[in-house]
Order: structure tokens, then sequence, then C-alpha cells
């Protein structure tokens, strides 16, 4: 009912003023609160007991609590009659009432207080900055905020540690806002991490300084979670996605659901002392709304990128090295209508904060596949929603090599998908990742691909024809490798220069007859190619595979175990718990010793290179092109530097062309001078000998870039951690260690 006291035109300007406040939606709810709390003070003379600000980023709902306890309403943005929390309190409140609704005066109703009532959550994502330095909008912890507050079950503050904030700080937070429920998101390599802070968060509450629920998530908890239990007993896991977990938790901190009853997680058992783990559900993808955007002042103050996901899991899941039991197999995506709400809301807010319209979708695999096998008419359906814009967006995406390019399908299927890849360069698609991960064909029958290495390589010719920059996903080494044969194909594959192509002007040409020049027509190839290598575009060269727990790779590698009876798990069998991986012999030793020393190649060198990929993302075109050249050097020195270890080891007559043309240009030729096929105990010191003298074309790398940056041709980032990158560079050189040790415990 309307109240009795208050002037009824200056509550609909009151309204409208909230209105103009909540439409900054990168606002968190605790500074929407502040200026909500001064607007009602400077237009209203009357005392109130509580503002609660609740509802999903682009939807909120400011609830005033007045002193005799009704409850004045107001929801900008979307009618009142749809407000979940209401109608939750009341189904029929609206009965009666036709017209849209905005704000609504109701009585005192100690049911709707009740309601009110939400329970507080901390929700933290962890990072170490050393290694990942340039923040992301982070959709792990953001999505769940932004869920929670949309079914308004929750009062949801983050924390993000991208964002420099430490240890006690983080701990100072939990103590000052003493939450119902705090929540942390532990990714690889960040057990030790979170550890530190669980320690801090059960010391405080065995002191009864903190009374939380305290829940885990992500990829390592969910992989082992007796070690966490083995620590902390009173710890909760999610175990799979975490928007049905903590809304469930939220009624169970009302003691309206039992644990037993909650979706997807797993805890002790006090009285059987064993795991309980609950089955989980599948979200349903049209549920989750645009992600929280409470840190994106900071993303823009760190020179951060913004991100989205328009879909979840991988239909595909057979690939070897990747594990599927922490995830739900299926691939869901959001509809195209709420990916274009989404997206606009995201560049609305950036274009405020000053962030680059260009959007990193952080899906498994963008086109994924339907049931009516309408991926395509999906995609084009987005694609025609961006090119309605009156701007100009960019963003990168993920997708296998199959999405683009299927030799055994009709030609009308693969003309089909030019045709869709067309679509997707026009709306502003600007880089493209393929995992590719081989140029061995017994290599990817090891990976599970389910491609061939000529496959890839028309999947690459076909994009970049049509304009699209690409980034290729590429394990070199394999524990299950015999010799250097998938080696020295993986070389030569990445030295391919057929598979680049300048843009092809296709206005007066069909799909079809495109279609056919890139596949057969030679001269025609040959006439657009960059002439660029494929290892040009390789994300991280040198890789190794990780072994990851509870994947199709680690059963393969029992069974190798077993029929040549020889031992290559390490530890027991036990995984390295940090990682969740296991700690791996290689089946031919040498290869095992380039692995590692490829390993410690890309650890040496990755603060720097991550920093540069990082910066890369938000430069402007000059600054672009320049980050650019460095990563492609960098890439083809590691290219070489592998071509070298090969050769010290296992020398043939036509490679020593190659790498000498090579050293001729980075005058070094002196390094050709060495000592053949080094017996086994003397390998690794040889190829780490090798490592140092190869260290020095990275030194003149360095020297290029501290060069640019002191001439102002770079700008790092705002806390320089670009330039800091290079000053613990320059502190470790030559010192060849492991970013991730394994923990054998």
């Amino acid at each position: 009912m309307p109240c009795c006291y208050l002037d009824k035109n200056k509550i609909k300007l009151f309204d409208e003023q909230v209105k103009s406040i909540v439409n900054q939606i990168w606002l968190s709810p605790s500074e929407v609160k502040e200026q909500v709390k001064e607007l009602f003070g400077e237009m209203f003379d009357i005392a109130y007991q509580e503002i609660i600000i609740s509802g999903e980023t682009d939807n909120i709902t400011c609830y005033i609590v007045l002193l005799d306890k009704s409850v004045i309403v107001f929801s900008p943005s979307q009618d009142l009659r749809s407000n979940v929390l209401l109608q939750r309190y009341n189904p029929n409140w609206h009965q009666g009432l036709n017209n849209t609704i905005s704000w609504y005066t109701f009585e005192y109703s100690e049911k709707l207080l009740e309601h009110l009532k939400m329970p507080t959550m901390l929700l933290i994502n962890l990072c170490v900055i050393d290694n990942f330095p340039i923040p992301r909008l982070n959709l792990s912890i953001g999505t769940l905020a932004s869920y929670l507050r949309k079914q308004q079950v929750a009062q949801v503050h983050i924390l993000d540690m991208q964002m420099g904030i430490t240890i006690d700080e983080i701990v100072k937070e939990a103590l000052k806002l003493q939450p119902n429920l705090i929540g942390m998101s532990v990714n690889f390599g960040q057990k030790l991490l979170a550890f530190s802070i669980l320690d801090k968060f059960f010391e405080a509450k065995k002191m009864k300084k903190l009374n939380s629920l305290i829940i885990a998530g992500n990829v390592i908890p969910s992989f082992n979670p007796e070690q966490f239990f083995n620590k902390y007993p009173e710890l909760l896991i999610c175990d799979k996605e975490g928007e049905y977990t903590l809304r469930d938790l939220s009624l169970y901190i009302r003691g309206e659901k039992e644990l037993r009853d909650i979706n997807g997680i797993s805890y002790l058992n006090s009285e059987t002392g064993r795991v309980v783990h609950n089955q989980a559900m599948t979200v349903n993808m049209n549920e989750v709304p645009t992600p929280a955007l409470d840190t994106l002042k900071d993303v823009a103050k760190y020179r951060g990128a913004l991100t989205l996901e328009t879909s979840r899991g991988c239909d595909y899941s057979r690939c070897t090295f990747c594990p599927r039991d922490h995830k739900l197999r299926s691939w869901r995506p959001l509809s195209s209508e709420n990916v274009l709400k989404q997206i606009n809301d995201l560049i609305r807010s950036g274009n405020e904060l000053g962030i680059k319209s260009h959007i990193y979708l952080a899906d498994e695999e963008f086109i994924g596949e339907l049931p009516d096998g309408k991926e395509a008419e999906r995609v084009i359906q987005f694609c025609e929603g961006i090119l309605k814009r009156p701007d100009t967006i960019r963003f990168d995406l993920a997708a296998r090599a199959d999405s683009v390019y299927i030799p055994k399908n009709s030609v009308d299927w693969n003309v089909e998908r030019l045709k869709m890849w067309h679509y997707c360069a026009r709306a502003g698609a600007d880089r493209v990742f393929i995992g590719v991960e081989s140029g061995s064909e017994a290599q990817l029958k090891r990976y599970g691909k389910g491609t061939k290495p000529e496959q890839n390589i028309i999947a690459l010719r076909f994009l970049s024809a049509l304009g699209i920059q690409l980034r290729i996903g590429f394990i070199m080494f394999d524990q299950l490798m015999e010799g250097f044969d998938d080696i020295r194909e993986n070389l030569a594959f990445l030295e391919r220069t057929d598979a680049l192509m300048k843009p092809v002007d296709i206005s007066e040409m069909s799909y079809e007859e495109l279609y056919d020049r890139l596949l057969y027509d030679e001269d025609f190839i040959n006439e657009h190619k960059t002439g660029q290598p494929v290892y040009s575009i390789v994300s991280y060269m040198l890789a190794s595979m990780e072994v990851l727990t509870n994947t199709p790779y680690s059963r393969m590698v029992k069974l190798t175990e077993r029929k040549k009876n020889v031992s290559l798990i390490q530890n027991e069998g036990n995984p390295d718990t940090n990682m969740g991986r296991y700690t791996i012999h290689f089946l031919d030793y040498k290869v095992g010793e380039l692995s590692l020393a490829s390993q410690m190649w890309i650890d040496s060198n990755f603060g720097i290179m991550y920093s540069i990929k990082s910066l890369y993302k938000v430069a402007n075109p000059i600054e672009k092109q320049k980050y650019y050249d460095y990563m492609r050097r960098h890439r083809e020195i590691s290219q070489y530097l592998l071509k070298y270890l090969v050769f010290t080891i296992d020398p043939r007559s036509q490679e020593e062309n190659s790498l000498r043309e090579f050293l001729q240009r980075e005058k070094l030729e002196d390094l050709l001078i060495l000592e053949q096929s080094p017996i086994k105990k003397e390998l690794r010191f040889c190829i780490q000998a090798s490592l140092s003298k190869w260290q020095q074309l990275m030194a003149n790398l360095v020297i290029d870039i501290q060069k640019d940056l002191r001439d102002k041709q770079l700008t790092d980032s705002m806390d320089q951690r670009l330039s800091r990158s290079i000053e613990r560079w320059l502190q470790n050189q030559g010192k060849w260690t492991l970013i991730n040790n394994p923990e054998l415990i």
C-alpha cells in the first residue's frame, strides 16, 4: 500500500534518481548502497532502520526498511511484479495491480523481514600474481556472485587476489565482515596458497573469532577432496558447478535445507568419518546472468581485460589429457539473445571505465554441438546480432580444428562452416585458439584428438584466409614417446609455411570457390600464403603433457607400466596434489631430459612472456605489433633451441644447415661446436650447459624490451608488472628451476 507520510512525487523522483545510480552496473552493491543512503538523506527527512541492496548486475532492487518496519521497495530497471524475493514472500502480493510497478510500500510483515535477512557470503578468487600478472574479469566468483544476487538469496562480497590483495587483508576483511559463508576458488598450483588462508580461517574459528561456513571449489579440491578434509574436517567442497550449490547453502544457513540435500557438495560425515558426495544437477545456462562487475574498476586500473563465458562443457570429451570428472560433460550454450545482452553489459561498462572493447571468451569450445546440428545457425545468429551494433567490438574464442574442417564430411557441411567463420570474422573475431596439439599422427592418436596433421593445416588455412588471427595449443612432448620421430615430425609441422594465409578478398567469390581454392589450388595457396611458419602462432612453445589425475592418458600410462613391466609413475603412484597431476618418468629417458630442459626454459621466461601476452590484449595497434614481434621472436628462439638440443643428442646432417643459418643470423654460430651424443650420466649436464648458452638469445630480447620501455614505445601496467618480471628474470638468470616443482606428498 502507498506510504502515508512520504510525498508521492518525491518518491517518484527518488525512484528515477536511484535508476541513474543502478545503471552504473559496474558498481558493487555496497557502493550502490552508499549512494542510495546519501540520496535518501538528501530527499527525505525521515529515519530508517536499514537499506538493503539486492539483485543481479542490471536488475538491482533497493529495500528501505523504515523505523515502523514498513518496507519501501524500488526496482528502477524491471517490473517489481517479477521480483523473485517478493514472489517467495507472497506470490499474490501484486494481485489487482495491472500496471508496471517500479516502487511499492509494504506494511510491516515479519515474514517479509525474514526474507530480507539474506545470508552474507564472501567469495575469494586466489591468484599468484608473480606467475599470472595481468588481471582479467574473473568469471568463477563473478558468475556465482551474480547468480546469487539474481536469486536474491545472499548478500555477496568479492575479493580477488588478481588485484594485489594479500592473505592478511583477506583474513582482516573476513573477520570484519563475519560472513555466514566463505567460498574460495582453488585452481591448479594454488593449493598451498589456499592452505595458508584456510589455516588462518580455521584458527580464527577455533579462537571463536570467526563463525563462517567455509567451502572450497574448482579443480584442485574436486580432484582430491581427502587432502583438504585431512587438514580441515569441517570444510565443504563444491564438486562441480557452484551456482546451485551456493543457492542451496543459503537455504542451509537459514535452516531450510539439510546438508545431505545440498547440490553437488562433498563433506566429511562426522559420525562415520567417511566422505559423502552429493549428486550435482546441471546448471541451466539461461539462468546465468552477466557476471558481477564489482572488480571492473580494478581491472581497468591494472590495464586488464574483459572476459565472458557463452557456453560450458565440451561434447567431444575424448582428448586423453583432459579430465572431465570435475566438470559436467555436456556442452551447454547460452542463448544468442543472452550472450548479446551480456556482451552489451561488458562493453558499456568497459567504455565507461576505459577498458578496451575486446572480450576474451572463456568457453572450452565456442562452436559446440547441438542435438539438431544447427551449431552454425546459432553462431551466425550471434554474429548478426553483433553486426547490428553501432560500434565495433573484437572478441577472441577457442574452438576445435574439426569445428572448422572435417575431410570426411560433405562439401556442403564444410562450405557452411566456412560461411560461419566468415560471419565470425565480419562480427569481430580477432583471434581463434585451436587445440592442434601435435604435428605427429601417432601422437595425435595418443592424445585422442580425432584429427590428423593435414586436417589441422587446412583448418588454419581456412581461418587465416578469412582474416582471423590464430593461436594454437601444442603439446610437444608426452611421456609415452619413444625416440625422436614424433619430435622431428612436430618440428617439421611447425615450420610449414602453407598454413597461414593473407586475408583473401571474397567479395566476388562464392564460399564454394574459396573452399576449392584453399583445398586444391596450389598456385592460389602459394600466392596468398604469408610465409610465416606455424610455430609463430603457438601459444606456449615446447610444452609437455601434464598427466592429470582421472584422465584417459593416466590410464594409458598405467597400462604401459603393466605391459612393459616398467615403473613410470613416481611417488608410489600418488599425484602431485598441488597441480592435480602425476609426476611421470618418460619411457625414453633422452626425451624426458629434453622435456625437462624445455620446461625449465619455459618457466625461466614465463613471467616476461606472460606479461607480454597479457599486455598485448590491451595494447594500442602500434604497441600490439611490438608485443607480437617479441612473442614471435621468443617462439622462433624456442623452436631452434629444441632443434639444437635434438641435434646435440641425435645429429643428422640435413638439420645442420638450418641450425647454422639461424645461429649465424643470431651471431652465435660457435654453438655448433659441440660434443655429440653424450652418455646418459652426462646428458642433463650437457643439455643445461646448452640452455645457458642459448639464454644469450633471450637476454638480447630482454635488452630490446627494456629499451622500448625506457623510450616509451611500450606501456607497462600501472604497477610495472612487466618491468618487475624482467627484474626477476635478471636475478634468476642461469638458475634452471621449475615454477611448479612436484609436491610429492
